[in-house]
Order: C-alpha cells, then sequence, then structure tokens
C-alpha cells in the first residue's frame, strides 16, 4: 500500500494551511483525506498530511505503507532520524514519529512538481483547502470521553486491565466548574487516562459534593443516551476470560460479522459497557 502526504502553508505562523493524503493501492485510490487550519505553517501541514494518512491506514487495517513525500523532513521525522527544535514544531514531529512507530513505513522521496500522478494530486488538494478557506471553526479532535463514576477505584482498576495507563489525577472546585456544569458548590475528583499508543483520553470523576445521581446500570442498548464505548483489541477471547474471572459479565454473546470482526459488549462496572472488537480477517 502507498500512501502519498502533503502540506500546503506559510514558512511562518499565523497564515492558512492545509494537508492531503491518499492511500493507493497498485494504481487504485483506496482513501484520501484532506483538511487545513486557519493559522499553521507549511511544516505543521506536512506533519499533519502524513499522521492523517497513517491513522486512516491503520483504521483500515493496514500494517505496512510506502510513505511518499516530497518533504525530506517529513520523511527523516517518520525514521527517527531528525527532530525540530522550535517547542510547538517539536511535539508534533514526536508525536508522528511514535505513530509511524505503530506501522511498517517505507519512506521514498519525490521531487514536487516532477509529475508523479497521486503526488500531484495531493499537492492540488493541500493547495486548495490551504487557499479555499473551506474550514470554519469547529471541533478540532476528538479530546476525550468522561464516565461519572460513585465508586472510582473500581472504575480505574478496570479500564487500566483493559491497558489504559492513569496520565493524572486531581481534584477541581471553584467558579470554573460550577459554571462549566451548571451546578453550584460542587466538588470533584478526576482521573484521566489514555492508551499507549496515545490517541482519545478517558476522563474519569466522581463527585465528593454534591452526591452523584443513580442511573439505569442495566440499561437495554436500545435505551436513549451513550450506550457504549468502542475498543478494537488483540486477543479478544483471553481478555474476556480474565474480565469474567472478575465478576463482568457479557450483555449478550460473542458474535462474528462477515469474518471480518469478532465483538463482545462487557458491563463493566456501574453499568458501563465496552465494546470489544477484534479483526479476524
Amino acid at each position: 500500500m502507498k500512501l502519498y502526504a502533503d502540506g500546503a502553508g506559510a514558512e511562518r505562523t499565523g497564515k492558512p494551511g492545509g494537508w492531503a493524503y491518499a492511500l493507493v493501492d497498485g494504481d487504485a485510490l483506496v482513501l484520501e483525506g484532506f483538511g487545513g487550519e486557519a493559522t499553521t505553517t507549511s511544516l505543521l501541514m506536512e506533519f499533519e498530511a502524513v499522521s492523517r494518512g497513517l491513522h486512516a491506514a491503520l483504521a483500515s487495517g493496514v500494517r505496512e505503507v510506502e510513505l511518499i513525500s516530497d518533504c525530506r523532513i517529513a520523511l527523516d521525522v517518520v525514521r527517527g532520524e531528525f527532530l525540530p527544535k522550535p517547542a510547538v514544531i517539536r511535539a508534533s514531529a514526536e508525536a508522528l514519529h511514535s505513530l509511524a512507530a505503530l506501522l511498517t513505513v517505507h519512506t521514498r522521496w519525490v521531487r514536487a512538481h516532477a509529475g508523479e500522478e497521486w503526488n500531484e494530486a495531493v499537492d492540488a488538494m493541500a493547495a486548495w483547502a490551504r487557499d479555499s478557506e473551506w474550514f470554519m471553526p469547529g471541533i478540532k479532535r476528538f479530546d476525550h470521553v468522561c464516565i461519572t463514576a460513585a465508586d472510582l477505584e473500581k472504575m480505574i482498576s478496570f479500564f487500566v486491565a483493559l491497558g489504559f495507563e492513569i496520565e493524572g489525577r486531581t481534584f477541581v472546585e471553584g467558579e470554573f466548574i460550577d459554571t462549566v456544569i451548571g451546578i453550584p458548590n460542587s466538588h470533584t475528583e478526576i482521573v484521566m487516562l489514555r492508551l499507549p499508543d496515545g490517541g482519545t483520553a478517558l476522563e474519569l470523576s466522581r463527585f465528593i459534593k454534591p452526591p452523584h445521581k443513580p442511573g439505569n446500570a442495566d440499561a437495554p442498548a436500545n435505551a436513549l443516551g451513550l450506550r457504549n464505548i468502542g475498543f478494537e483489541v488483540d486477543g479478544l477471547g483471553e481478555i474476556l476470560k480474565r474480565l469474567r474471572s472478575e465478576g463482568y459479565t457479557l450483555v449478550g454473546d460473542v458474535g462474528e460479522y462477515q469474518n471480518v470482526w469478532r465483538m463482545a459488549h462487557v458491563r463493566g462496572p456501574e453499568g458501563v459497557i465496552v465494546s470489544l472488537a477484534e479483526r479476524i480477517g
């Protein structure tokens, strides 16, 4: 699988930028994506293009790609041969290198505007995203999911057993949190967890005051509202065996979808449901 990626922007921050990628199998386009930011730099857009493309490859089950780019710095960062010094750019580069380590990535540099079809295509898409001002203020990324728990330690143990790591723990009270959640004189304890490869965080919170409101721990799948949090896993059978030994049960049973996915829903502490899916084909 070939991944073409390109970014477009100004040399210094403060100007719009665009990014684009294309996953290509042989001569056929498998997947493409593009986007932009109102204030960025060309190098950050190069990193963003490669990062988005690698994320798309992982989400599609691809574990080996040939990364083709006309940005030597981006290729050097992926290989771990170079890290820029400016703090903002360095942080982005470190995140890109960590992401690339999750796949087998072969790299190839091509000269810009030298006529290679797919490199020209992503270049044009990135430039269009930069110049069209199509992007509007709105959601930038999926940051976290929050679960309120009565027994915080039990909830932490459940998700740590699934592979999460504790990122931080703190108490929050005062005007800020009262204003945001609309509950006067609130006091909460918050624990942030994240998977080792990064991505969206999981926030677990416990109300010290006022007391928590009970929910329906036995809500079925057709009850209104957020019903489950989904994860892709390896070794589904072993995970389920371990969870069963700790007293957690399946909502239904283990199912298979078109010989591609094996999935089960597990009811965890206080009725929280996690959807665990393993790719089998």
